[in-house]
């Protein structure tokens, strides 16, 4: 796969922003909910089910992109690369089937030492996904893809938008369950 230049990154390129809904501790399922924006205009929210604690967040954020947005432009940013708890995604491999940057991004250092010693002790076939954080302005992020060069430019071009309008969906989606 070729990596993300300036050059390939063109504007008014769509965003992915992935986040998840709401869960509490015994559920066995939540959502992840992506929205596609382009130009800042939101065209497209897709979801998935994925299994809290599972395995399963990196197959599904493929599926989900694959279908419509495969051959198209576009970045994918994502809250953090630990959905629905400890099920972790895998950026590299997202990235190389999307074909796309993939950039984990926070806005506070979430994969600390606590984290890691967590991932080892319940999840340990998962810590090699955990990759290093770079701060970027005000957000920690990791990413596969792209150059630190271009992801430092898209994170200060697009900010925590996608993120942001994907967690408000996430919750209005969860609290519209009951």
């Amino acid at each position: 796969m070729r990596s993300a230049s300036s050059s390939s990154l063109k504007k008014g390129i769509r965003v992915i922003g992935i986040d998840e809904t709401p869960f509490k501790k015994g559920d066995e399922f939540t959502t992840l909910v992506a929205v596609v924006a382009r130009k800042g205009r939101l065209e497209d929210v897709i979801t998935s089910k994925v299994h809290v604690d599972g395995d399963d967040s990196t197959d599904k954020i493929i599926r989900m992109i694959r279908k419509k947005y495969l051959k198209q432009g576009k970045v994918i940013m994502i809250h953090s690369i630990t959905t629905a708890g400890m099920n972790i995604v895998d950026i590299e491999r997202v990235s190389k089937e999307l074909n796309c940057p993939v950039i984990s991004i926070t806005e506070r250092r979430v994969h600390g030492n606590l984290i890691k010693q967590a991932i080892e002790k319940k999840f340990k076939h998962k810590l090699s996904l955990v990759k290093e954080m770079h701060k970027i302005g005000k957000y920690y992020v990791s990413y596969a893809g792209a150059s630190e060069d271009v992801v430092r430019r898209l994170v200060k071009a697009i900010g925590f938008e996608p993120i942001r309008l994907a967690h408000v969906i996430a919750r209005g989606i969860k609290n519209g369950d009951g």
